[in-house]
Formats: structure tokens, C-alpha cells, sequence
């Protein structure tokens, strides 16, 4: 890590791209004992690529486990609203006049 004349950290554009692809997999779930794996690996350099990519593979196959949940349990939500709001308006309930 570089350093300017007054000792203050400078981080390059492929530290801060380095960085935000850290945040990316934690905020996708990963464990940070993974991340660090991770992190180990790449700094092992190119003889680490295909062990990389697997780990990669893997935690994206769980992202889209995780997606797919996400989207059904919003459209099952989004059918209750419906619910609420047919009712609503069927009914003639005073909720009716908050449209």
C-alpha cells in the first residue's frame, strides 16, 4: 500500500475495485470465512484460477437459490395486497376513501 508524504493511505483504482467486489460478495452472502478464502487464493496469483472460479461458481448457484426465493415470496406478498385491496373495495370498507 502506497503512502503520500504525510503517511495518509493511496489506494489505486484497482484497490478501490478490489474493495467493492470484497463489499459485492458480502453483501450476496458470502461468509467472510469464504471472502477471506477468496482473498487468499488471489493473492496465491494465476495458479489459483480454476479453484477462484469454482468457489465463484458455487456462491453464485447460491445467490440464484436465494433470487429465486426472494421472487416468489414478493409475488406470494404482492397477491395478499391484491387480496386486501379487492376486499377493500368490494366490501365498501371507510379504507376505501384513503385511495
Amino acid at each position: 500500500m502506497e503512502r503520500d508524504a504525510a503517511g495518509r493511505r493511496r489506494y489505486t483504482e484497482k484497490d478501490v475495485s478490489w474493495i467493492q467486489f470484497i463489499k459485492r460478495l458480502k453483501q450476496t452472502g458470502m461468509p467472510i470465512k469464504q471472502i477471506k478464502a477468496y482473498a487468499a487464493l488471489r493473492y496465491e496469483g494465476d495458479a489459483t484460477l480454476l479453484q477462484r472460479l469454482h468457489l465463484l461458481e458455487s456462491h453464485r448457484l447460491g445467490v440464484l437459490e436465494e433470487k429465486e426465493k426472494w421472487e416468489t415470496n414478493l409475488n406470494k406478498l404482492e397477491e395478499k395486497i391484491q387480496v386486501y385491496k379487492d376486499l377493500i373495495v368490494n366490501t365498501g370498507h371507510p379504507a376505501n376513501s384513503l385511495r
